[in-house]
């Protein structure tokens, strides 16, 4: 690819490459999630890929989350997988049967884990059992996690973003300021999609609009 001006195939060896769901690096390597074939992993930027599906008991996989150097996959039955390098390991100790994974983020030694429903769970990065860390948080419909510093953020649909400290996790509203064009399109700005943070920012958006702060919400 040449910043979009020209582009060529790059399959070779991926046997589900037309139901491609998701796609993303770690460091060199170029992980390719499936909706019949699993995983594919692409040293060489997709010139050639190999299946890496180790561990797995499922074939439908949904998204690839990439936090800090660790690579985590969502299944289409919203199962969670952890990838050790070599193969994948089942994640699922301490989540609600019911839990609908949408988010990851890393933070010191530990994950955090944002469901649809039931809010927010964490572990530290070598326990394989989740904990429900929900104090505070009065919508668990969380759509995205993010961290900084030592903060961290949810962001939910329909209670906007909220936020707490790393070392005892409780959380507080934020306030998120309307978006003249989006008032007035009817689009609602308490229903956050995503979060991310770079440098001293911190990123939400919702449809049709992005907001940024760099003082945590103030």
């Amino acid at each position: 690819v040449d910043l979009a001006a020209n582009y060529a195939r790059a399959n070779a060896a991926s046997t589900d490459s037309l139901n491609v769901t998701d796609l993303s690096f770690l460091g060199s390597n170029l992980f390719a999630s499936t909706k019949n074939a699993g995983m594919f992993v692409s040293a060489d930027t997709g010139k050639h890929w190999a299946a890496f599906n180790s561990g797995l008991s499922e074939s439908n996989i949904n998204k690839i989350v990439v936090t800090g150097s660790t690579l985590f996959i969502i299944s289409s039955t919203n199962k969670l997988y952890q990838s050790n390098g070599f193969s994948w390991t089942s994640i699922q100790g301490g989540l609600s049967g019911g839990a609908v994974p949408t988010s990851l983020v890393a933070y010191g030694n530990n994950f955090l884990l944002g469901t649809l429903g039931n809010g927010i769970y964490k572990k530290a990065k070598s326990a394989t059992t989740w904990v429900a860390a929900n104090t505070g948080l009065s919508n668990q419909n969380v759509s995205s996690v993010t961290a900084n510093g030592n903060k961290i953020f949810a962001g939910t649909n329909g209670s906007g973003v909220f936020i707490s400290d790393t070392a005892t996790i409780s959380w507080s509203t934020v306030t998120i300021p309307s978006i003249s064009h989006t008032s007035i399109m009817g689009l609602d700005g308490s229903k956050v999609q995503a979060m991310a943070s770079l440098g001293s920012y911190v990123f939400a958006s919702y449809k049709g609009g992005l907001l940024t702060t760099t003082d945590n919400g103030t």
